[in-house]
């Protein structure tokens, strides 16, 4: 009697230990097949430079075998999308989050909120401004060294003659054209025969447009222009094109869109700052990767050309331009 039991009790307990013994071999096998889970989260969607960073990242995603859910604004200003995206990766409790901040403020609490739930953050290009950065992890974010680089073009093109330099972003909370800015700034004030100043311009390109008319016409005469990204360089473009009469202004563009190219064709533009994106891209969701692995998180510089209309046909800037990988 005992024997019959006893067997129905084996058989159970059978079942139950292979039952779990199964479970654990699919949860192994999925997590060797798609270990990390990562949002990846671009301050915009649209143009060359934010497709070619999502690119980047599609193609890190092949190389480490990560699964990685992409999330976008339609406008680099729609802050409040940017968090409501942070949200979500919170709740779909990803390992790690890829961000380029739209603004160094705004989005401190929610990334705090997702660091402090166990996701890793890793801000690309950009970043957020607080004392304690200690939860979070920068990968190609210090950008002042091109601003310095962009002000000794600045001084050479002068020859000591009198210039007033108009630097146009969208915002001052954008990191990464905030330490351009910087860099510009803080070399040119080495200089006497250089005035320089910024304007806020937000990423609207009519009201770029506009906003640019309205200071020129208002204030002084600007000799030399730097936008230091894609919305401000289109609005800058803009306004230049509606021009009637021939400008002196030289104009510095930056992201390698398809408009800024045909501009710099035609002379609207006479310099372009491209910044490969693509590489961005896949640095971010390398070092997401290394970072869940364990390791540590080696510095990438920032690779960066720039671009007039004598180089624009060389073999090695046609990369650059036109990243098709």
């Amino acid at each position: 009697m005992k024997k019959k039991i006893l067997i129905p009790i084996i058989i159970f307990i059978v079942f139950i230990v292979t039952f779990f013994v199964v479970r654990l071999i699919s949860e192994r096998r999925d997590l060797e097949a798609n270990p990390y889970r990562i949002a990846f989260i671009r301050m915009k969607e649209g143009g060359q430079f934010w497709g070619s960073m999502r690119n980047g990242a599609r193609e890190a995603r092949t190389d480490t075998q990560t699964s990685v859910d992409f999330f976008s604004t339609v406008n680099a200003s729609d802050i409040d999308m940017q968090i409501e995206f942070v949200n979500k990766a919170i709740e779909k409790k990803v390992d790690a989050i890829v961000i380029t901040p739209s603004d160094t403020k705004a989005l401190i609490e929610p990334l705090n909120l997702a660091a402090n739930d166990g996701i890793k953050i890793i801000q690309l290009f950009n970043e957020v401004s607080q004392s304690d950065n200690s939860k979070f992890y920068s990968v190609m974010t210090n950008t002042k060294a091109i601003g310095v680089e962009i002000a000794n073009k600045i001084i050479n093109k002068s020859n000591n003659r009198k210039l007033n330099v108009l630097l146009v972003s969208r915002s001052i909370n954008v990191s990464s054209s905030k330490y351009i800015e910087e860099g510009i700034m803080e070399t040119l004030k080495k200089v006497d025969n250089i005035n320089c100043n910024s304007l806020y311009a937000g990423s609207n390109i009519d009201l770029i447009k506009t906003r640019i008319e309205n200071y020129i016409n208002n204030y002084q005469t600007i000799n030399y222009i730097v936008a230091l990204d894609d919305d401000t360089s289109e609005g800058i473009s803009k306004y230049l094109n509606s021009k009637t009469s021939n400008n002196d202004i030289y104009f510095m563009a930056t992201s390698h869109s398809l408009a800024n190219i045909q501009n710099l064709e035609k002379g609207i533009i006479d310099e372009l700052l491209i910044l490969n994106s693509f590489a961005m891209g896949y640095q971010g969701v390398y070092a997401a990767n290394e970072i869940l692995k364990g390791n540590n998180l080696n510095n990438q510089k920032i690779d960066y050309i720039f671009v007039n209309k004598e180089n624009m046909f060389d073999e090695n800037v046609q990369r650059k331009l036109f990243i098709l990988y």
